[in-house]
């Protein structure tokens, strides 16, 4: 309210000036920064204010430069516009936020397209909208890898590793962050261990010990657990004393 009676002081200077025949420019200089300060408002979000101070300044407009009556026209139409569809457009950023918070990215993705594109949004719901969208787009890449070792795991469960292996294999390492992709190789070291340890017992059932030893030779070790490790040199070590090696 101080500040609303600050600008009519202001104008009415203006228009006290003008008729006193005072410098243009000392006119001109007043209307800059009360333009100056509606642009704040704006920016602001404050746009109640700034178009009553739109309208309080109307009654210099014809004091005004082509320049200023530009920036007024501007900021009067953005104002006006912002203060007609705030309440829509704070409903929509609002759902948009709540569905997020409920782990419901892609309906608070839909809910996010449909503001932008039935809105021209302010400078500050235009910020809160792509702060929002960052988090909605980051959190549904996380939810789509998150989808992918599911799907890895359900196929382990099953029995069915190079499935697994496959699915891990082909997932876009460009999404990832670092504990993502530190799991997915965790993941993959796990399963080509197992899968080790089936062809090994497989060509064992079949007395191809020479082709078990080649398994468990190609196994690198610097990725496996000290427990698989372990059974590693236990492997060897059975397996030489199969094929009689000292």
């Amino acid at each position: 309210m101080k500040r609303l009676i600050m600008i009519l002081c202001l104008i009415i200077n203006i228009s006290v000036l003008a008729s006193c025949g005072e410098p243009s420019a000392q006119i001109s200089a007043q209307i800059n920064s009360e333009l100056e300060d509606i642009d704040e408002k704006y920016n602001n979000g404050e746009y109640y204010t700034a178009c009553k101070m739109l309208e309080s300044l109307n009654n210099s407009y014809k004091h005004m430069s082509k320049e200023q009556k530009n920036k007024y026209d501007n900021l009067n139409s953005l104002s006006n516009y912002a203060k007609t569809n705030y309440s829509e457009i704070r409903k929509g950023l609002d759902r948009a936020k709540d569905l997020y918070y409920d782990q419901m990215y892609y309906e608070s993705s839909q809910a996010l397209s449909t503001v932008i594109a039935n809105y021209n949004l302010p400078p500050k719901e235009k910020a809160e909208y792509d702060d929002t969208k960052l988090e909605v787009d980051e959190s549904i890449i996380r939810w789509k890898v998150q989808e992918e070792f599911l799907k890895a795991e359900s196929e382990y469960n099953k029995g069915n590793f190079l499935d697994a292996l496959n699915i891990l294999n082909n997932m876009n390492l460009s999404n990832m962050n670092y504990d993502e992709k530190m799991k997915r190789k965790s993941y993959t070291n796990t399963i080509r261990y197992v899968i080790a340890v089936r062809q090994v017992d497989k060509y064992c059932n079949k007395g191809m010990y020479a082709s078990a030893m080649d398994v468990v030779g190609e196994l690198d070790t610097s990725t496996l657990t000290d427990e698989q490790v372990r059974n590693v040199e236990i492997m060897k070590n059975n397996l030489r004393r199969l094929m009689n090696i000292d």
